[in-house]
């Protein structure tokens, strides 16, 4: 004979689904903290739409998600999102933890350079180029990746200068790949870097540690198809070393 807690405790969950899953996607606009914008929500709670969504300097266009409620009962809020970002898009599936903890799962995106700096505010002197992510997995927590693994690539980016503008034949692309499937306690993210193509051959490694603190260090040499221009400002990172490249370090905070 089934106990009267559980049969209650079954039927309370079962009733707390009903409310989420009936509740108006206006109602977000209500509960979201004041920093978080939302524009235009329809649908519902559990599977809405809006025509924006803007938190600080990030915006994404055409937004559409799908929760599942049952998360609610573990302290999440977990689901799908499918948005529009400038010239781009992200979609995936998340879980926001109570605490503040975020974790991506199956998620890209992809906007070119010019555009999504300008969201953010900033502005960048080039007109081509896009950033694209393919991530298996991120867990973020306090703010630091917990766990990242997956792919970030920037493509057909100009690396020679003529008058002050891009040349469009000599871009190049470069992959930065990420296989932490545990980031250590003292935070420290590495990732491999290598070029895709394009006429500057690269490798190298990026090592991130808290709280926004960058290392990238690798060897770098111009291909024999790659203009005088190009080798010429690879003597600034150092002498050449035996296979005819350059080691470099760059260091620095995000």
């Amino acid at each position: 004979m089934q106990r009267p807690g559980v049969l209650l405790g079954v039927a309370g969950a079962a009733f707390l689904v009903f409310l989420v899953t009936g509740v108006p996607a206006s109602l977000i606009t209500k509960l979201a903290p004041a920093e978080l914008q939302i524009s235009n929500p329809r649908g519902s709670l559990w599977s809405g739409q809006a025509s924006s969504i803007r938190f600080g300097s990030v915006r994404l266009g055409q937004t559409s998600w799908k929760l599942r409620p049952v998360r609610l009962l573990l302290g999440s809020l977990a689901g799908q999102i499918d948005a529009s970002l400038p010239g781009g898009f992200a979609r995936g599936s998340f879980v926001l933890g109570l605490g503040g903890s975020i974790a991506l799962s199956d998620f890209s995106a992809a906007s070119p350079l010019a555009n999504l700096a300008a969201s953010l505010g900033t502005s960048l002197p080039i007109d081509q180029g896009e950033l694209s992510l393919d991530l298996q997995a991120l867990d973020i927590e306090d703010g630091w990746p917990t766990r990242a693994v997956g792919d970030i690539r920037v493509d057909n980016v100009a690396l020679v200068f003529r008058g002050g503008r891009p040349v469009p034949e000599q871009a190049a692309s470069f992959l930065l790949n990420l296989a932490a499937e545990e980031v250590p306690e003292d935070g420290t993210l590495q990732g491999s870097v290598s070029d895709q193509g394009g006429p500057l051959e690269m490798v190298g490694e990026l090592r991130l540690t808290p709280p926004t603190n960058y290392e990238l260090s690798g060897r770098a040499k111009p291909r024999p198809s790659a203009p005088e221009e190009l080798g010429n400002a690879l003597v600034m990172l150092g002498p050449e070393n035996a296979s005819g490249g350059r080691d470099f370090t760059f260091a620095g905070s995000l």
